[in-house]
C-alpha cells in the first residue's frame, strides 16, 4: 500500500475522532508537512475531512474514488492481488489482458472511474458514466481444466448480492447466469472470459479467467439511456441517497476472494444452495435465447455445476450451460 493509502487507513481507523498529525508523522515516518499534503489530496478526492490545529484530522466522509489507496484499507480482511487503476480506460477487461501479457499474474484487479469501450455479455456495450458506477475486472488463475471452470461465473454474482446487502440493506436477486436484479430491474452485469493453454491433445489447463463487473451505483435516471430505463436501475435511485463506491467495491472484492478460495478447493457445488436461494428464476416460465432453436419452459433449478435446468412442455428436463445461452422471463426481463 502506498503512503497515501497508509494515511487514509489510519484516518479510517480513527474515524469519528481526531487523529493527530504529529502521531501520524511518527507512526508513518514522514514529516508533518507530508501528512498534511496527503490529507489535502485525500480531501481533493472527495473525502470530508475536518482539520483543526492542535487536534488533528477527522475523517467524516469517505472519498469517492476507486484508487487502491481507498479501496484496499476498506476491505474487512487483506487479500493478495495486483491492483491497477486509471481515470479512464477502454475497458478494465482489456487492461488486465494487457497486463497479463506483460507479466504473469495470479490474481489481479483493474478499476477505472470510466470506460470508453466497456462490454457486457456477448459483446454488448456497457454504458459507463464516469465517476458514478463501479467498473472493474478481476483476473484469477484457477488450477483446473477449462471444462471445470464454468461455475466460476456464479461466484461474483453471489459476492455482489452479499456486498450490496451488507453496504445498503437492499436485497437483490440473480437472473441466471449472473445479472443482478433489484426491484425487478438490472443493477449489475457480470461477464467472464477464459484463456486456456493448449497441449498436444487439446485444452490442457486454464491460463486465466477475467471477470468484468459493472454496478449501477450513483447514476440518476437521466444517466441511463432511455431504451434501458425499463430494465435498469441504480442503487441511488432505489435508496434515494448516494452510496460509497469504494466501500461497496471493497466489500465485493472481500466476498469474491473468500468465495474463490473455497471454490478452488471444493468446487462450485458448495455455493449452489445459496445461489438457488438468490435466484429469481426457479418456478418461473422462461425463454432461452441465443441457441439454434427457441426453448421455453419452467426453471426447475440448477445442478451442482451451475447449469440451469429447464423443464419443457413435455416434462423433459433440459440442461442449459451458462456462457452459451441466456434466459428471459416469458412476460418480461425477469
Amino acid at each position: 500500500m502506498n503512503m497515501r493509502g497508509k494515511v487514509f487507513a489510519r484516518l479510517l481507523k480513527g474515524r469519528g475522532g481526531y487523529v493527530s498529525g504529529e502521531a501520524l508523522s511518527g507512526e508513518l515516518g514522514i514529516s508533518r508537512a507530508a501528512v498534511g499534503k496527503h490529507v489535502r489530496l485525500i480531501a481533493a478526492d472527495g473525502a470530508d475531512i475536518v482539520s483543526v490545529p492542535n487536534k488533528g484530522h477527522m475523517l467524516k466522509g469517505l472519498p469517492d474514488r476507486l484508487k487502491p489507496e481507498y479501496v484496499l484499507p476498506m476491505m474487512p480482511a487483506p487479500a493478495d492481488f495486483n491492483y491497477f487503476w486509471a481515470e479512464e480506460v477502454d475497458s478494465t477487461n482489456d487492461v488486465l489482458k494487457r497486463e497479463a501479457a506483460k507479466n504473469p499474474l495470479q490474481t489481479a484487479v483493474a478499476a477505472a472511474e470510466g470506460q470508453t469501450g466497456g462490454k457486457g455479455r456477448k459483446g454488448r456495450d456497457w454504458v459507463s458514466v464516469c465517476g458514478k458506477g463501479l467498473f472493474f475486472s478481476i483476473l484469477a488463475t484457477p488450477d483446473m481444466p477449462p471444462n471445470k471452470t464454468a461455475g466460476i461465473t456464479l461466484i461474483p454474482a453471489i459476492a455482489v448480492c452479499r456486498a450490496i446487502l451488507e453496504q445498503t440493506g437492499i436485497r437483490t436477486g440473480i437472473k441466471w447466469p449472473n445479472d443482478i436484479i433489484a426491484g425487478g430491474k438490472k443493477v449489475c452485469g457480470i461477464s467472464a472470459g477464459l484463456s486456456a493453454n493448449m497441449d498436444a491433445v487439446g485444452l490442457d489447463a486454464t491460463e486465466n479467467v477475467i471477470i468484468g463487473i459493472g454496478v449501477n451505483v450513483n447514476e440518476a435516471e437521466g444517466d441511463i439511456p432511455g431504451a434501458l430505463r425499463q430494465k435498469a436501475v441504480s442503487l441511488k435511485m432505489l435508496l434515494k441517497k448516494t452510496v460509497s463506491r469504494p466501500a461497496l467495491m471493497a466489500r465485493i472484492l472481500h466476498e469474491f476472494f473468500e468465495l474463490y478460495d473455497v471454490y478452488v478447493r471444493h468446487g462450485v457445488g458448495r455455493f449452489m444452495d445459496e445461489y438457488t436461494k438468490l435466484s429469481v428464476l426457479p418456478g418461473k416460465n422462461v425463454r432461452v435465447l441465443g441457441g439454434p432453436a427457441m426453448l421455453s419452459g419452467k426453471c426447475a433449478g440448477f445442478d451442482e455445476t451451475g447449469a440451469l435446468l429447464l423443464q419443457d412442455k413435455t416434462g423433459k428436463t433440459v440442461r442449459i450451460i451458462g456462457g452459451e445461452l441466456s434466459v428471459r422471463g416469458e412476460d418480461g426481463y425477469v
